[in-house]
């Protein structure tokens, strides 16, 4: 759910610092209105610029 991208992240990730958190709970309310094929092709953008931040982190879909 587009709504919840904060959650998703929350259970991948376990604890997370609130800046990330603020940061995933915003890019989940910017994509609501995109449609599916939209949403995923940021989502990735996204998750691969937090990759390249924090090298650590794998995002799983849910």
């Amino acid at each position: 759910a587009l709504t919840s991208h904060g959650h998703v992240y929350v259970r991948a990730y376990g604890r997370v610092p609130h800046s990330i958190g603020r940061a995933s709970i915003g890019f989940g309310k910017s994509i609501i209105n995109d449609t599916d094929e939209e949403t995923k092709e940021k989502e990735e953008k996204f998750i691969h610029m937090n990759n390249r931040r924090h090298g650590q982190w794998q995002y799983r879909r849910q």
